[in-house]
């Protein structure tokens, strides 16, 4: 039997040029001072925010990139406890069978990360019956590094995270070494949970 709780819910919301954690705080939440909610929620660290394309870095957004903040009750939720998040059969280095030659099984956050990685790595379209799987960002691989083409790949990544129904917003930011595209961001959970996201693509 299943009840309905009302969980936490998060929104993602895009920062403007010119913002603070702090102005960006006031004008989402109405509390300045719930800055360090948002740096925590999507990992930032100091600076946080920048308008400087050279200064963007892990932990550092250009300004215009979405961020998650806390958006108080979402629709509730039908299942209690970590069930919503399901369990999934774990892939262990790619294969189905663990050492001990039987089938293991991932459940709730961990579930959902698991999940998210194999989106991100599947180029979008090429599960023929499934063709609205997968994500795009395999694209922008050798077309060099542009502030439009991390812009492009973070949004890209976000979109394929939404896919899940399990996701209610995603905050994802990009960088290029090389030839790799490196993503890292939050997806929060459909229950309030916030799960990391981190794909090396190259």
């Amino acid at each position: 039997m299943s009840t309905l709780v009302p969980v936490a819910g998060y929104r993602s919301v895009a920062t403007q040029r010119g913002d603070s954690l702090q102005s960006f705080a006031a004008r989402e939440m109405g509390d300045a001072s719930r800055w360090t909610d948002i740096a925590a929620i999507n990992g930032l660290s100091p600076p946080f925010l920048t308008d400087n394309v050279a200064h963007v870095r892990a932990g550092v957004v250009l300004s215009g990139s979405a961020l998650l903040v806390p958006g108080g009750a979402s629709a509730p939720s039908a299942v209690v406890g970590g069930a919503v998040l399901g369990t999934d059969i774990a892939l262990v280095d790619g294969k189905l069978t663990g050492a001990s030659g039987d089938f293991g099984t991932v459940s709730g956050p961990a579930n959902v990360a698991a999940a998210l990685d194999r989106r991100i790595r599947t180029p979008l379209g090429e599960m023929i019956f499934h063709l609205t799987y997968g994500c795009r960002i395999g694209e922008l691989l050798g077309r060099g590094n542009s502030p439009a083409l991390l812009q492009l790949a973070g949004a890209f990544v976000s979109s394929a995270a939404l896919q899940d129904p399990r996701i209610a917003a995603a905050a994802m930011t990009a960088a290029v070494a090389g030839d790799q595209i490196s993503v890292t961001g939050t997806a929060a959970t459909v229950d309030g949970r916030v799960v990391p996201a981190a794909v090396v693509l190259g």
